[in-house]
């Protein structure tokens, strides 16, 4: 089944919504009632497209139980998402307490957001101010045709003049099918628990899914080592039967999140209760940090925001954190540093250019200007954190933003990793995208530019899959597939930045176990990190694991559970008579002490892949 995610609206909403109709027991299905259609048999044909941004077409379908469809694209970012709308005018009136249920199947082309999906909020809504929205709802487009339906019990009285479906669609730029929309009034006297029930899945899902055995097969010999203790005494002779305690203080594996660097770098108050928490809980449940903002270019070049990046970078280095550094270029106009756009004629306020006026309205001069500030950025800002982060992005999503690539060829990119490699040798150089699983297209470009980089000399050593997903998380077979594919190339592969967009918590939680099950079982996989752990500093704040009161919500829990329980090794035994003991145990940092006869002697031990073994010499 395919998950499809709605939010809900407080106050004229009470609604349920759905990929298919789901019931407690067949009882309750046969008292729905039929419910008689708002909309004319021909709706498709009376659909009105509004907004100057969107462009709307029938397209034929194939393999399906309608033959065609309407396709509506928003060419360009709007300013709000009623900016590009759909709308069918309604045949019937809605009185207070009907029950009314909207139904279509529809299916994402493509979509220019992290998530790869295409986003709607629609239903049934006034024509005129105020604008009311008895039933209403929001959701994400799978990319494969999927029936949706979304219902709702109105608090108010519209006469059938003023009631109309309207579907708003200016979320993103993005494209999306949708065929036989339907609105259905079920009349008044429903239970709202007789609406039919939201159920959510993704392949894999079942705790009895083939993946798993192989899964833990391969954690078992990729993740794990052997730990051999020896203890002697001190003229070397084995001891038999000493006490030894094995405990795990920290994972080899990186295991992240992004972080606000205003938590760590001054520009909070450090004596504040969710500053405090904030660092506590960060210490806590990571071993790596990748800084959120304030090394993008525009707040690099505010001295205020640098000199705060740069305490965090210290903070976190003297914690023993790892840092990546995250993102030297970010190549379009919208992520420019103010100085580089002004170089190319932006004023504050001014709207994106087309490619076209980009190319015709820059000089050549300021083509050269624009070059060599963006070089210089990267030299400078390679150079400024030098020993402080393990990993870079030198690119950031190159498949949607390409403004410099557009205007100095691909090349460029490759100048870009030659002069952060020479800054900074020590660090590993990364590319960074979204929308890798879901988007066969998007992946393919990916790829394309991941070979051409290396085909011509690019110091790349890393490949970032971001790992952003809405309400309908990828099957794990695909994820699998993917982290396949980027493995190919024999560099590693990192969830750089992974959430899960979701009122859902339970398919939150079963998903984060399930995809950084799947991650972590995946030889290329070099590391997870999620983009945000709490609600109070979370750009997706349903996705966060904590509240913004700091409560613990299921995905910590699963987080928890495989991080410090299920992938944890602690161990007590005593030696044999060659006075050794041993045990397999996760890749990390250990503590191992030995009690005998009343002397405790603690040693420290790093295990790597290949095994690692210590001697503790007792005292006389």
């Amino acid at each position: 089944m395919k998950l499809v995610r709605f939010n809900f609206t407080i106050g004229f909403l009470a609604a349920l919504s759905l990929p298919f109709a789901n019931f407690a027991n067949a009882d309750e299905a046969r008292k729905i009632p039929e419910g008689k259609h708002m909309l004319r048999e021909d709706a498709m044909s009376s659909v009105q497209l509004m907004g100057q941004k969107g462009v709307m077409e029938k397209v034929p379908v194939e393999g399906r139980s309608f033959k065609e469809a309407l396709r509506i694209t928003v060419k360009e970012k709007c300013g709000a998402q009623w900016d590009v709308q759909i709308a069918i005018p309604s045949t019937m009136k809605l009185s207070k307490g009907d029950a009314v249920i909207v139904r279509m199947w529809a299916r994402t082309v493509s979509a220019e957001n992290e998530t790869g999906e295409a986003y709607v909020s629609g239903g049934a809504q006034r024509n005129k101010a105020p604008y009311e929205k008895p039933v209403w709802s929001s959701y994400s487009i799978p990319r494969e045709w999927q029936k949706i339906e979304f219902g709702g019990i109105s608090n108010l009285d519209m006469p059938a003049d003023e009631v109309m479906l309207y579907l708003h669609l200016g979320q993103n730029i993005q494209s999306l099918e949708i065929a036989d929309l339907q609105m259905v009034n079920l009349g008044a006297n429903v239970p709202k628990n007789l609406l039919p029930r939201l159920n959510l899945t993704y392949d894999g899902r079942k705790p009895d899914a083939p993946w798993r055995k192989t899964a833990e097969d391969s954690i078992e010999k990729i993740r794990k080592g052997d730990i051999k203790v020896m203890v002697t005494d001190a003229d070397g002779r084995p001891v038999e039967g000493t006490d030894v305690k094995i405990r795990m203080k920290k994972h080899a594996f990186p295991f992240g999140t992004c972080v606000n660097a205003a938590f760590f770098g001054g520009e909070k108050d450090e004596n504040s209760p969710d500053v405090k928490r904030y660092r506590e809980e960060f210490m806590k449940l990571f071993n790596c940090a990748v800084i959120e903002n304030h090394l993008k270019p525009p707040m690099w070049e505010n001295p205020k925001l640098r000199a705060c990046v740069m305490n965090a970078l210290k903070w976190l280095k003297d914690n023993d954190i790892l840092i990546r550094g995250h993102t030297a270029v970010w190549p379009s106009e919208r992520n420019f540093a103010q100085s580089w756009k002004r170089i190319i004629g932006y004023k504050d306020g001014d709207p994106k250019k087309s490619r076209e006026e980009l190319v015709s309205s820059t000089s050549e001069d300021n083509r050269k200007k624009l070059y060599d500030a963006v070089k210089d950025h990267v030299t400078e800002i390679f150079t400024a954190t030098k020993g402080y982060c393990f990993q870079w992005d030198v690119i950031n999503e190159p498949y949607s933003e390409h403004t410099l690539m557009d205007l100095y060829g691909d090349q460029v990119m490759v100048e870009w990793y030659k002069a952060a490699k020479l800054a900074d040798p020590g660090t590993r150089l990364f590319i960074n995208d979204y929308g890798i699983v879901m988007d066969d297209n998007h992946a393919e470009h990916y790829m394309k530019t991941i070979r051409y980089l290396l085909d011509n000399g690019a110091p790349l050593e890393g490949i970032g899959e971001q790992g952003h997903y809405g309400q309908q998380p990828p099957s794990i077979p695909k994820v699998l597939k993917t982290y396949d594919m980027l493995g190919s190339f024999g560099l590693p592969v990192m969830c750089t930045e992974f959430d899960i967009d979701s009122s859902d918590e339970e398919i939150q939680a079963d998903f984060i176990r399930d995809y950084m099950t799947t991650l972590f079982s995946h030889p290329s996989c070099g590391g997870f990190l999620m983009w945000g752990f709490w609600e109070g500093a979370h750009w997706k704040p349903e996705a966060a694991m904590l509240s913004k009161d700091w409560k613990q919500k299921p995905n910590y829990k699963a987080y928890c559970d495989l991080v410090f329980k299920k992938w944890w090794t602690d161990s007590d035994g005593k030696t044999g008579k060659d006075g050794t003991y041993g045990v397999r145990g996760f890749l990390g940092d250990y503590e191992i002490t030995v009690v005998k006869d009343g002397k405790t002697k603690t040693e420290k031990l790093k295990l790597v892949k290949d095994g690692s073994a210590i001697v503790v010499k007792l005292d006389k």
